[in-house]
């Protein structure tokens, strides 16, 4: 399988699976959970799930000074700050507007990435942005006020997590295993969120069974397997590409709630997914003739000059048509 297509294929089944999240949250809402102690539990859960490759496979646990510090800002901006924010906002705003304006991140990754690291983006990727965006506002339906201060930190946690994808591309992370690497990212977070449910007194137990079932389901689905595809994906397409394919998770929500639960299937839910579906295959379009257009001048240089040669060149870092 080409490494390209197979970063695409990690990160839209991540996408997949984070998209039957809500699903399983609002099971454990309805159990008695709350949002803060079901992020502690995701992340909890899931440490035995990723230790047990991490020993299979023979790895040391132990990470380094400089690979500890960089998980540290990936732990507290991508699995703490963003999902406490994100289910704050759903007592203030209707989860499908919370979610609608999440899903800000995949423009706020790419201008991050031009702002903090000057990173070149061609009108080909930027179309495939605002195309997303225009299908994630389809999904939004309109009624009702909107609360500022729900709407305020919904936004705020897009751009939280689209500093966690500008990160996560940044450090690569390369000599760690995406096991060990979600592992860690887990570990930090369940310690900070137990700490942050003991302070504001928002701790509490699964209730029953189900409660306690659907909490190793979220930890499998989200801190493990997603987490773990999102990760491997963004290492080899790269960040601005990997947002831009993870607006397959609204599409997720919205096919569960029509099988599910009975949601009518809009018009408007109708043309957002076409929108979304577009810009995931025009941006794998321009990808490939880029691809094609290297190659080509590879093989000219080959010819040319037979005994040169040239380093490999990240596009995200330096730039590239699309």
């Amino acid at each position: 399988m080409n490494r390209i297509f197979r970063g695409y294929l990690f990160v839209i089944l991540s996408a997949i699976l984070f998209g039957c999240l809500p699903l399983a949250a609002n099971i454990a809402y309805d159990n008695g959970l709350n949002a803060l102690s079901l992020v502690f539990y995701r992340n909890l859960f899931a440490l035995p799930i990723l230790y047990l490759p991490i020993r299979l496979r023979g790895e040391p646990l132990r990470v380094s000074r400089q690979e500890f510090t960089n998980i540290l800002p990936l732990s507290i901006l991508g699995f703490c700050i963003t999902p406490a924010l994100l289910f704050t906002s759903y007592n203030y705003l209707p989860a499908g507007t919370s979610t609608t304006f999440h899903f800000i991140y995949p423009a706020m990754t790419i201008l991050g990435g031009v702002v903090l690291f000057r990173q070149k983006v061609g009108w080909g990727r930027v179309f495939c942005v605002l195309l997303c965006s225009v299908g994630i506002l389809l999904f939004y339906e309109p009624g009702g006020a909107l609360d500022p201060f729900g709407s305020a930190i919904a936004l705020a946690s897009g751009v939280t997590y689209a500093l966690y994808i500008i990160l996560l591309d940044y450090f690569r992370l390369e000599s760690l295993s995406r096991f060990k690497l979600s592992f860690y990212i887990s570990a930090t977070c369940a310690a900070v969120m137990l700490v942050v449910c003991l302070v504001t007194g928002t701790f509490r137990l699964p209730g029953n069974a189900l409660c306690l079932g659907v909490c190793f389901l979220t930890a499998f689905l989200a801190g493990a397997a997603a987490n773990v595809l999102f990760q491997n994906g963004t290492l080899i397409i790269g960040g601005q590409r990997a947002s831009i394919l993870s607006t397959f998770e609204p599409i997720t929500s919205i096919v569960t709630g029509v099988l599910i639960f009975s949601d009518p299937f809009t018009l408007r839910s109708a043309l957002g997914t076409v929108c979304v579906l577009a810009a995931t295959v025009l941006i794998a379009v321009f990808d490939m003739r880029t691809q094609a257009q290297r190659q080509g001048a590879a093989s000219t240089s080959s010819l040319t000059n037979p005994d040169g040669g040239s380093p490999a060149i990240r596009e995200e870092h330096k730039g590239g048509s699309q």
